[in-house]
């Protein structure tokens, strides 16, 4: 009723990581497509925190000029 869901909400929030995958077999490289996977942001953000990469993002952000 009203409601268009393709995807059960089960996992909560999902976000796309992707990567582009290049032939390096030629010179110059040329791109073969992009590699993909979906995975729950709750996931991401565990991963990001666990391995600290959240504090460095933090730490750059914090570093960027605010007045640009």
């Amino acid at each position: 009723v009203g409601t268009d869901v393709s995807i059960p909400d089960i996992w909560g929030q999902m976000v796309t990581a992707v990567t582009p995958v290049f032939d390096q077999s030629k010179t110059p490289s040329s791109l073969v497509g992009v590699a993909a996977t979906d995975i729950p942001l709750c996931q991401l953000v565990q991963k990001a925190e666990d391995s600290g990469v959240s504090l460095q993002i933090l730490a750059r952000t914090q570093s960027c000029d605010s007045s640009v």
